[in-house]
């Protein structure tokens, strides 16, 4: 049996840098006669930085960062709490010059990873920014989250990318931005590699206690894009998870003979690996986490147009396979998958909005 990797990556650095502390203030019914606003952090304040409301003919405050010392992000939310909510994030970049060296230090490990190409990077995110992501991630019952509840499947997973709570959806762009796709690049020796700014398939994923991931390979074509899928990044958020919980991401060989290697999903930790039609992965044993206590993570997925021939095959949907001793009548499809490929992108688009004003 090969041993869970808990060790801490040789980086052991982030590569993004944070304007500040992560913050992400809301401000309700906010007077349009207020004069200032109180200067995010004591540097910001040494600098004279001030915050000014600036008129606008539908009466909705929009706030004004002048003469900081760094930038300061405000995302206006019209939504039911008050017409005049705003949404202060604090900025995070990732360092394009920490990417290139971590790339260049890492690239042949992750080619010559077996069972296929991956790496395992920890501490990714600075401090703060990972703190503050995994103090706005929605509990189970704190979004619309889509259920997979199946044989092969039991998850949470997020689906409309504007109902995540505003750092999440900002840390989620960077994850998109040209720095890390050029990272990724140079990691992978991919080239043309393309985001996915709708998050299908990925976004915020968590696993509740008895839930599981069978033993799959992923669905190798984006319906609406029309583009190749490559690789996939899944980031972890779990504080203080004990190995006794489970919930170890499991990559086999594509024989489906043995679990070539198994990492745990600690908290800020990174997994990056290509996807083919035989990187089999997942984490079937059901987890065993107390009920108060979640499987979180990040999933963002990037594609390219066209693929090597060698990986050539036809589009295929999320295919689950036994483990060895396990018996199934036939190969798991996923329930979603399937209906993806017989239904047009515009429909499953109308569709998908017509649930979410409904649950708003």
């Amino acid at each position: 049996m090969p041993e869970a990797d808990r060790s801490v990556d040789p980086h052991a650095g982030v590569v993004g840098t944070s304007v500040g502390e992560a913050i992400c203030h809301r401000l309700h019914q906010v007077g349009l006669d207020r004069p200032t606003v109180e200067a995010p952090n004591a540097n910001d304040a040494a600098h004279g930085a001030t915050v000014r409301p600036r008129h606008r003919p539908d009466a909705v405050v929009q706030w004004i960062l002048s003469e900081a010392s760094g930038p300061f992000q405000c995302l206006l939310r019209a939504g039911s709490v008050s017409p005049t909510t705003v949404i202060c994030v604090d900025l995070f970049l990732f360092d394009p010059d920490e990417l290139d060296r971590l790339a260049a230090s890492r690239a042949a490990a992750y080619r010559s990873a077996r069972p296929f190409p991956h790496i395992v990077l920890d501490d990714f995110l600075p401090d703060a920014v990972f703190a503050e992501l995994v103090a706005s991630f929605p509990g189970p019952d704190e979004l619309a989250w889509v259920r997979f509840d199946a044989e092969h499947e039991r998850k949470l997973a997020s689906e409309d990318p504007s109902s995540l709570p505003p750092f999440a959806q900002h840390v989620l762009s960077q994850f998109n931005a040209a720095a890390m796709t050029d990272f990724l690049e140079q990691l992978t020796g991919i080239e043309g590699l393309i985001p996915d700014p709708h998050l299908w398939g990925g976004g915020l994923h968590q696993i509740e206690r008895g839930g599981h991931l069978e033993v799959h390979t992923d669905f190798n074509w984006h319906q609406r894009l029309l583009l190749d899928r490559r690789l996939n990044l899944i980031l972890y958020l779990n504080e203080d998870w004990r190995p006794q919980w489970g919930g170890d991401f499991e990559l086999w060989d594509r024989d489906l003979t043995a679990c070539q290697k198994r990492v745990t999903p600690l908290a800020n930790r990174c997994v990056i690996f290509s996807t083919t039609d035989h990187s089999f992965h997942g984490h079937p044993a059901p987890l065993a986490c107390p009920p108060d206590r979640t499987r979180r993570s990040l999933a963002l997925y990037y594609y390219s147009n066209g693929r090597p021939a060698d990986e050539l095959g036809p589009s295929a949907s999320t295919v689950f396979r036994p483990r060895p001793g396990e018996a199934w009548r036939r190969p798991g499809t996923s329930t979603r998958q399937r209906v993806a490929r017989w239904v047009p992108p515009i429909a499953l688009d109308a569709a998908r909005s017509a649930r979410s004003r409904i649950r708003r």
